[in-house]
C-alpha cells in the first residue's frame, strides 16, 4: 500500500521531534511530550482494574485514549495542514510509530470529503496494551486494547467532526493471532454499538469511587461464596467421596446442572436435570467462530461458553472447563442451564472444581498404580521365593485383597507369529504387555474382581480368585478364552497361549500353580487341540510324568510299542487299536468291552488274540497292561492316534 506519510506536503512527522540539550525536555513541534515505560503503564492499568473493576477501568482508559486522540488531532491541525483529509486520517498511525504504542496496518479506508461518509478496517501489531494485560491477567474473554480504541476514535472523530467508533473484533489479549479492528460512524453501527456507548460518557470521579466501593463490597460477597464452594469441594476431595460428590457440591451451590465428560465428550457423570443430546455431533459441525472457541478450549486449555441449539436434542447454555491430568486433557467439566450468561462466580467455581476433579483423578491413578505395583511385587515374591512375602501379604490385606480364598494361576505367553510381517525386534514387547494387562483388567472389572498381575519378559502371570461376584458359573478356561479373543482383535500378529493351573488353596500353593501353568503351555505344542487355552487339570496324568524336555522320548517309546498295530489298522482298515483302548478302559473285562463296542464277547476275544500276535504284548501281564494303557494316552495326547 502507498505510504501516506510521504503525502504530507510540508514535513515528515518524525522531523518535528526535538530534545532540548539543556533541559532534556522532549517536544513535538512546540508541544512537550514524555516517554513512559510500558511496564509502568501496565502497573497503572492493573491498579485501575483492581480499584474500579474491568468495566469501569475500560471506560476510564477508553476516555483517556479518546482525549489523547483528540489532542493529537488538534496539535497537528494547528501547525501542519495537509493536502487532504485522507492524509490526516493516515497520519494518525504515524503518531503510533513515534510513541511505540502499536504498529498499524490499514487494510482499507473509505472517506467521502463531501458527505463525511467513513469506514475503515485494519490490524494492530505488537499492542503494548495487549502485552501488558496478558502479563498481569492472562487471556481474557473480550478485547483489551481500550486506550488504542479510544485514541483511534478520538483522532478520527476530531478530524471528521462526527463521532466515529472503533471496535476490536479480534485481539491478542483474548488469544487471537492479531488485533483486528473496524471503524464506522456511531450511527452506522446501529444496535451493535449500544452497549459500548456508555463507556464514552464522562463520569464524576467521586461517584465513580462510590460505585467502586459498592463493587468491591459485591466482589467480596462473591469472593466469600467462591470460598464456600472451594471449602466444600476441598472437603469432598479430602474425604475421598469421588467425582459424583464433587459435582453434586458444585451443582447445589450454583443451582446448575453439572456434567463430566471424557475427552471425546462422552458422558461420564452428571448431577441435576439432564437430557440426552448429541453434544459431540454439535461440536463436529462447528462454524469458524465456534472453531476458534474450541481451539481455546482444547489447544489453549481455557474455559469457554457455548450455546447449544435445540436441533441437537437439548437447547441450553454451557460453560466448559478442561480437566487437566499430567498436563493432558482427561475430560471436561461443564455447567448447563436453559439460558442466560454465566457470572464470574460461575467461572471461578467451575475452574476450581475442574482442578479438584483433576486432583481426584490423579489420586485415583496413583492409588491404582500403587496397588498394582504391590500386587505385582507380591506375585513376583511368591514365584521367586522372595522373603518379603509376609510383609507384602499384610499390605494386600490392608488393600482388601482376599488372599484366604482359592485362586488359579494363569500364565499368558505371547510371541509374534512366524508368518507375521513384524519381526520380534520391530514389535514393542512392553506395548504388548501393557495392552494385554489392560484387556485382563477390563475383563475382570466386569466381575468386580481384581486380578494380581505381574509381567515377566514374554509372559504375564495373573492370580485369579476362583469365585467371582458377578460371574459365579464362569470357568477360568472360558474367561481366558474371552481374553485371548479380545486381545487378538488388536494384535493379530501375536500368538497368545494361556496355561491354567489347578486350584491353589493358599499362598503356599501359588508357586506350584505357576509351575503347573508353565508346564501346560510347554506340553500344549504336543496336544492335538488347536485351542490357545490349556488347563493343567484337563491334561490328566501326562503333565505329572512328562516335561517339555522328555515328552518326545515318551512319544517315541509309545509309538515303538504300538507301531505294528497302528500299521496293521492302517493297511487293513481294522480297529485293533480301538479295541485295545476299550479293553484297557474296561479294566480287562471282556464282557464290558463287548457292550462298549456293541460286539459279541467272542469277537472281542478274537481281536485280543490278534493284538497279542501282531504286537507281542501280553495284556494279561500287569506291566504290559500298564505300558499299553500309558502308550495309548501319550499317543492320543500327542495327536498321533484318534480314539
Amino acid at each position: 500500500m502507498t505510504n501516506h506519510s510521504e503525502m504530507m506536503s510540508d514535513v515528515q512527522i518524525t522531523e518535528l521531534l526535538s530534545v532540548d540539550p539543556k533541559t532534556k525536555k522532549i517536544h513535538l513541534n512546540d508541544k512537550r511530550i514524555v516517554l513512559m515505560e510500558t511496564d509502568a503503564l501496565g502497573e497503572l492499568r492493573k491498579d485501575l482494574i483492581s480499584a474500579l473493576g474491568v468495566d469501569r477501568a475500560k471506560g476510564f482508559l477508553l476516555r483517556y485514549g479518546w482525549n489523547c486522540g483528540v489532542n493529537y488531532a488538534r496539535i497537528f491541525k494547528s501547525f501542519m495542514p495537509a493536502n487532504s483529509d485522507t492524509d490526516w486520517l493516515y497520519a494518525g498511525s504515524e503518531i503510533h510509530a513515534i510513541t511505540g504504542d502499536v504498529s498499524v496496518d490499514i487494510e482499507k479506508l473509505h472517506f467521502d470529503p463531501d458527505t463525511k461518509a467513513y469506514c475503515a478496517e485494519g490490524y494492530w501489531h505488537d499492542s503494548y496494551e495487549a502485552e501488558q494485560h496478558l502479563k498481569h491477567y492472562g487471556l481474557q474473554h473480550d478485547p483489551v486494547c481500550f486506550t488504542l480504541v479510544g485514541y483511534a476514535g478520538g483522532y478520527v472523530s476530531e478530524h471528521l467532526g462526527r463521532t466515529v467508533i472503533f471496535r476490536e473484533i479480534e485481539c491478542v489479549g483474548k488469544g487471537d493471532p492479531h488485533c483486528h479492528w473496524i471503524a464506522k460512524p456511531a450511527e452506522d453501527w446501529g444496535e451493535a454499538i449500544q452497549d459500548e456507548l456508555p463507556y464514552y460518557e464522562e463520569e464524576n470521579l467521586a461517584q465513580e469511587l462510590d460505585r467502586a466501593y459498592i463493587r468491591i463490597e459485591r466482589q467480596n460477597e462473591r469472593f466469600q461464596k467462591v470460598l464456600l464452594v472451594d471449602e466444600q469441594l476441598s472437603s469432598a476431595l479430602l474425604h475421598r467421596k469421588g467425582l459424583p460428590s464433587i459435582i453434586r457440591v458444585l451443582g447445589k451451590q450454583l443451582g446448575c446442572t453439572v456434567v463430566i465428560e471424557d475427552k471425546d465428550f462422552h458422558l461420564f457423570e452428571s448431577y441435576g436435570p439432564y437430557k440426552e443430546h448429541d453434544f459431540a455431533h454439535f461440536l463436529r459441525n462447528a462454524d469458524e467462530q465456534m472453531g476458534m472457541l474450541l481451539n481455546r478450549l482444547i489447544k489453549q486449555k481455557r474455559t469457554i461458553e457455548l450455546s447449544v441449539p435445540e436441533a441437537y436434542g437439548w437447547p441450553h447454555q454451557r460453560l466448559l472447563s478442561p480437566i487437566i491430568v499430567d498436563h493432558e486433557i482427561w475430560g471436561y467439566l461443564s455447567l448447563l442451564k436453559p439460558s442466560g450468561a454465566y457470572s464470574e462466580i460461575d467461572i471461578m467455581s467451575l475452574e476450581r472444581a475442574a482442578t479438584i476433579c483433576a486432583i481426584q483423578l490423579l489420586n485415583e491413578r496413583v492409588s491404582l498404580e500403587t496397588e498394582q505395583r504391590i500386587k505385582g511385587e507380591f506375585l513376583d515374591a511368591i514365584l521367586t521365593g522372595d522373603g518379603r512375602i509376609e510383609h507384602l501379604s499384610r499390605q494386600l490385606n490392608v488393600l482388601g485383597y482376599p488372599l484366604n480364598q482359592p485362586h488359579y494361576v494363569l500364565v499368558f505367553q505371547f510371541a509374534p507369529l512366524a508368518a507375521s510381517t513384524y519381526a520380534r525386534a520391530n514389535r514393542d514387547m512392553d506395548e504388548i504387555k501393557r495392552a494385554l494387562s489392560s484387556v485382563i483388567s477390563r475383563q475382570f472389572k466386569q466381575t468386580e474382581s481384581t486380578p494380581l498381575i505381574s509381567s515377566k519378559l514374554d509372559q504375564i502371570v495373573a492370580l485369579f480368585p476362583t469365585r467371582m461376584k458377578n460371574m459365579k458359573y464362569l470357568t477360568p478356561q472360558h474367561m481366558a478364552q474371552i481374553i485371548v479373543e479380545t486381545f487378538f482383535k488388536q494384535y493379530q500378529d501375536v500368538h497368545l497361549t494361556v496355561g491354567i493351573s489347578s486350584t491353589c488353596e493358599g499362598i503356599e500353593d501359588y508357586r506350584r500353580g505357576y509351575e503347573e501353568a508353565k508346564k501346560a503351555i510347554q506340553l500344549s505344542d504336543f496336544h492335538h487341540s488347536t485351542s490357545s487355552v490349556v488347563s493343567f487339570s484337563d491334561l490328566g496324568f501326562i503333565p505329572h510324568i512328562a516335561s517339555g524336555d522328555n515328552f518326545d522320548d515318551m512319544v517315541q517309546f509309545s509309538y515303538h510299542l504300538l507301531n505294528k498295530l497302528i500299521q496293521y489298522d492302517t493297511q487293513n482298515r481294522s480297529e485293533l487299536i480301538k479295541t485295545m483302548h476299550s479293553y484297557l478302559e474296561c479294566q480287562g473285562n471282556v464282557l464290558k468291552t463287548s457292550r462298549m463296542m456293541n460286539m459279541s464277547p467272542g469277537s472281542i476275544k478274537y481281536r485280543l488274540k490278534r493284538i497279542e500276535e501282531i504286537s507281542h504284548i501280553d495284556l494279561t501281564a500287569s506291566s504290559a497292561f500298564f505300558d499299553a494303557r500309558l502308550a495309548l494316552k501319550i499317543l492320543q495326547y500327542a495327536g498321533k492316534i484318534e480314539l
